[in-house]
């Protein structure tokens, strides 16, 4: 009887439950790394449902079930709360994703990682900034979610009022909203040295592709053939000729919702560029500079 019973079972499964132990060590790894390290756990539920973990049935039980004879109590133990608590946490069920469509499972964990990753690859912007998140405000409220088009935002002002700094929070406020971003400092510093090839070429290769640019045509042409389909986020850093924009940006170039930031001393490059909004950076009120004052000079 026991003999017959031992060849009714998938010898594959029998398999699986024997080397299950070392899934099940790095699962309870995994979840030691997320309490003491703070790392983030993204569980795919991969034709499974989590009460079948939470309540170790079918497999889970089974495998269980195969090392408490084998191994310390203690063990065990760890394993059955791994399983539990990976349950708890919220994930995906690969079966209720688009009918189990693999592909579309595959494209929204992609998203919501490269979103957990946005921290990442966002601006660095000085901490405790005086009067910063006003202005953000400000300008957030001029965006109309229904608009059909390019946002240009252009930011001037005098010379190291804080346009950069203000840009750089700004960006990182829409950051998570696109695919796409590019940025490109010092723009008027980096023309004088090298010419706006260079500029093309860094706009370009923020996106993720390294290219050459040539000449000035070659890199527009470029320029156009990438971002035609992509809504994206750019941010020109200190523009101080409109003559350089014609090469760089312009609103028929990119995927509808696309936003420019752009900063400049100049309100005419402004101007000329037809930007939707020109915010004018004016300097601190009294209390603000007083409060700026009194963090620099008494910590």
């Amino acid at each position: 009887m026991q003999h017959d019973a031992v060849h009714d079972i998938d010898p594959d499964y029998i398999r699986e439950l024997r080397f299950s132990k070392w899934c099940l060590r790095e699962l309870a790894q995994i979840l030691k790394c997320k309490r003491s390290g703070g790392q983030i756990v993204l569980p795919i539920f991969y034709k499974v449902e989590p009460s079948q973990m939470r309540h170790l049935k079918g497999r889970f039980g089974d495998a269980i079930n195969a090392h408490k004879e084998d191994l310390a109590e203690m063990f065990v133990k760890e394993w059955e709360e791994a399983l539990e608590e990976i349950s708890c946490i919220k994930g995906w069920e690969s079966e209720k994703i688009d009918n189990g469509h693999e592909g579309a499972l595959v494209k929204i964990v992609v998203t919501k990682v490269l979103s957990e990753l946005k921290g990442t690859f966002q601006l660095i912007v000085p901490q405790q900034l005086v009067g910063i998140d006003d202005h953000v405000k400000q300008i957030m409220s001029l965006i109309d979610a229904k608009f059909n088009g390019t946002w240009i935002i252009g930011i001037y002002g005098m010379g190291g009022i804080g346009k950069t700094t203000l840009a750089k929070a700004l960006y990182n406020k829409f950051f998570d909203q696109f695919e796409y971003h590019s940025f490109v400092a010092d723009c008027r510093e980096t023309y004088q040295r090298e010419g706006i090839k260079c500029l093309q070429k860094q706009l370009i290769s923020s996106l993720g592709s390294w290219c050459d640019v040539s000449n000035v045509d070659e890199g527009l042409r470029l320029i156009k053939s990438r971002f035609a389909h992509k809504k994206a986020l750019i941010f020109l850093d200190d523009i101080d000729d409109s003559a350089h924009l014609k090469y760089l940006v312009d609103c028929g170039w990119f995927k509808a919702g696309s936003i420019v930031i752009i900063t400049t001393r100049n309100k005419d490059v402004l101007d000329q560029a037809s930007a939707y909004h020109m915010y004018h950076l004016n300097e601190l009120s009294l209390d603000q500079s007083l409060i700026l004052f009194c963090r620099h000079a008494f910590q």
